[in-house]
Parts: structure tokens; C-alpha cells; sequence
């Protein structure tokens, strides 16, 4: 299940809250809003401020939130809008968000464009074509949202309209991820040649790989390989990384 800010946010000023709420979204942006008995005064998400960073933040949909409850001392409101009107707009932003997610849950699935389909059609959005440009039926939705950079519930409105107008078909992911005995395979194949390389440093290079991608060493998106085993080459002496490069194409090839 999704969340948006507003099932965050809202609970905490109706209960008259102060301290600092910090959020971190997936894809490595963090946001901080300071509130003080129970309004929000201030936002810290560079580069962004203000009503332009609250804007944003309102289409985050892929986040971790923490609340440190601490006394604030004497802060001015520097947030630039109205905190009724923009609790408000994180309602709709939170109703429209069940609706999406109702229509394509961003699990097990992706999707793919209907290239016959599409040509044509009608005239789109940049950021519409982007997205549709990213829909190849492999890269998941959460990577499409990395890709393209555009913001997340933006993005997923996106993908629910080229859905609904019949230009993308749902693709299961189970062709796409190795899991189970297939990804402890692989995992087991890398960590013996990182190994062969880095010594005991090598869990400590493969965990902070990962930590870029949505794929894990327990399931791997096989859109993501070529993009991690470049992460984990980077850390290798350039005569390893040459041999590295050669063995791990090789090891995607026979997936």
C-alpha cells in the first residue's frame, strides 16, 4: 500500500505535535519540516524551499518517514503557503493516490507500450512520452519513476492513462526478477568473484551496490544487472574491472 504525506503529516498537527519530521524517498532525496505545536514552520529539501519543495513533496510516494518529537525554539513560518489550503491539496493527493494504485498496483507487474498502438494515437505530454519511451515491459515501475526522474505520483498518473487508453499492456515480473534458488545462484556465483578481488571486503562493496538499486541480493531485476555489476566495477582495479566486465555480460547472457 502507498502512502502520501497527508497520512504522514495530518495525524501529527491534529495532535498538536512539535519536532522535526524527516522523510527519505527511495531514490536518495530527503525532506525535513519542522513543526511546532501542531504547524508546520519550515521545510529543508535542497534545492528546492518553500511552496516549491511542499510541492513536490506532495507527489513523494516511495518514502520512509521518522518523527523526532523535540521542543522547537522561536521559528517564523517560512513555508510560503497556506497550511489549510495545503492540507487540503495533500487530501486530494492522497485520494487520487488509493484511486492510482487501485487501477495499477506498482507490484508484481509492470508495463509494457504498445508501439502500434501508440504511434499516432494522439498528441502527449514530454513527460508523458518520456514515461512511455521507459514502459519497455521489463524496467519496473519504481525504476521508471528513477529513470525518468519525474515525480512519483505524476508518474504513475502517466502510466494509468496510457493503460486506460489501451496503449500498454500489464507484463508479470516473474520473467523479469531472479528469486529464490535462481538469485542465491547468482548472488553466490558474484560474491565469489568479487571475492577473488577484494578479499573480505567484498560483502561490504556488493551491500553498498545495492543500496542504489530496488533490486536486493534476495530479488533481482534483471533490468538492473548491467547497472549493478557497472556499480560493483567500479570499485575494482582497472585490470579486474576489465575481467569483471567481460565475466558478468557473460553470466547476464545465460539468464
Amino acid at each position: 500500500m502507498l502512502k502520501s504525506l497527508y497520512s504522514i503529516l495530518n495525524p501529527l498537527l491534529e495532535q498538536g505535535k512539535e519536532g522535526w519530521l524527516k522523510l527519505s524517498h527511495e531514490h536518495g532525496k530527503t525532506a525535513v519540516i519542522a513543526i511546532k505545536q501542531g504547524q508546520p514552520v519550515s521545510i529543508q529539501m535542497e534545492p528546492l524551499h518553500g511552496a516549491q519543495a511542499l510541492k513536490e513533496l506532495a507527489l513523494w510516494l516511495f518514502f520512509t518517514h521518522d518523527f523526532s518529537e523535540e521542543s522547537i525554539g522561536p521559528a517564523n513560518p517560512s513555508l510560503g503557503v497556506e497550511i489549510e489550503k495545503y492540507l487540503q491539496y495533500l487530501k486530494k493527493v492522497d485520494e487520487k493516490t488509493l484511486e492510482i494504485q487501485t487501477a495499477i498496483p506498482p507490484t508484481n507487474h509492470t508495463y509494457k507500450i504498445s508501439a502500434d498502438n501508440f504511434i499516432g494515437s494522439q498528441s502527449f505530454k514530454p513527460d508523458e512520452l518520456k514515461v512511455a519511451l521507459a514502459m519497455d515491459g521489463k524496467t519496473t515501475i519504481k525504476s521508471i519513476i528513477k529513470k525518468t526522474g519525474i515525480t512519483d505520483l505524476l508518474a504513475l498518473a502517466y502510466i494509468a492513462k496510457l493503460n486506460n487508453l489501451g496503449l500498454a499492456k500489464k507484463v508479470e515480473l516473474m520473467d523479469c526478477v531472479l528469486a529464490g534458488e535462481q538469485a542465491a545462484k547468482f548472488m553466490e556465483s558474484l560474491t565469489e568473484k568479487v571475492t577473488d578481488y577484494l578479499g573480505p571486503a567484498a560483502d561490504l562493496v556488493l551491500d553498498e551496490a545495492f543500496e542504489g538499486f530496488e533490486s536486493s541480493p534476495q530479488k533481482i531485476y534483471k533490468n538492473e544487472l548491467p547497472d549493478l555489476t557497472v556499480a560493483i566495477a567500479s570499485q575494482l582495479d582497472d585490470s579486474d574491472r576489465v575481467i569483471f566486465k567481460k565475466w558478468s555480460l557473460e553470466m547476464i547472457k545465460k539468464l
